[in-house]
């Protein structure tokens, strides 16, 4: 009886290496597990990285452009710049004012049509005045124009509206209550001036009242409170101390009387 012989087996070929996104092993099973190579996770890892810093930077530009526009500098800029795409302006910076109520401009013809939250460009030196309204984007009047008193009470930004000034007296006399006397009488010499301390200077001889300017940059009040005082604007006498929060210091002298 002739002998079968075995069929010899077949030997396993030896694994593929597969190149691909995925990286492949052979298991004891014989299965394909999948998984990703090291550099796959790290290349995804860095496009998410550079991904949100575009978005960080994105943001924070944004809100720097914001910052930017709110500043009264910018608004202002961009009022001039968006009246100036309607007309030709004068070569000239403007006051800009903003009404506010309205009620009170009532008889003038020319802010028949305007009302509050109206944006008014005053050019000074070519006496013209603009009408704008920013909700809009139109001018509502255009002409020659003066300001007064009620339109300037009624108006509020950067309108040339008197500022309160910090005065300081000083009684460089011997005359009893001669500050409190002063002060009464700056209402009329000047009524932008505020007196926030009144004291004796540490010299009581004065005979002519001194006005002196603190801050350096309250020149036009100064001159104005020397003349109402019969006084002279100077510097702080030697020995004297101005005090604090002072704009402009008064020492008294007879001359006021």
């Amino acid at each position: 009886m002739p002998v079968r012989k075995k069929a010899a087996k077949k030997e396993d070929s030896a694994p593929v290496v597969v190149t691909s996104f995925f990286e492949e092993e052979v298991i004891a099973t014989g299965k394909v597990q999948q998984k990703f190579p090291f550099r796959t996770i790290l290349f995804l890892f860095g496009i998410l990285v550079l991904f949100l810093l575009i978005i960080i930077g994105v943001y924070f530009f944004v809100q720097n452009q914001k910052t930017k526009l709110s500043t009264p500098a910018a608004q202002t800029n961009q009022v001039i710049e968006e009246v100036g795409k309607l007309i030709d302006l004068p070569s000239e910076v403007p006051t800009i004012a903003t009404i506010t109520d309205i009620s009170k401009l009532k008889g003038q013809l020319f802010f028949t049509n305007a009302k509050n939250g109206d944006k008014v460009l005053i050019y000074a030196n070519a006496k013209k005045a603009i009408i704008y309204d920013p909700t809009t984007n139109k001018l509502v009047n255009v002409g020659p124009f003066g300001v007064t008193q009620s339109t300037q009470q009624t108006t509020q930004g950067s309108s040339p509206t008197p500022q309160k000034v910090s005065v300081a007296l000083l009684n460089g006399t011997q005359i009893v209550g001669f500050t409190r006397t002063i002060e009464d009488k700056l209402k009329t010499a000047d009524p932008t001036a505020n007196v926030i301390s009144k004291g004796n200077a540490v010299k009581s001889t004065y005979t002519t009242t001194i006005i002196v300017d603190i801050s350096g940059n309250q020149t036009t009040q100064a001159q104005t409170l020397a003349k109402g005082l019969n006084g002279t604007i100077s510097q702080m006498p030697q020995g004297e101390i101005a005090p604090p929060n002072a704009s402009i210091v008064i020492i008294l002298g007879t001359s006021s009387k």
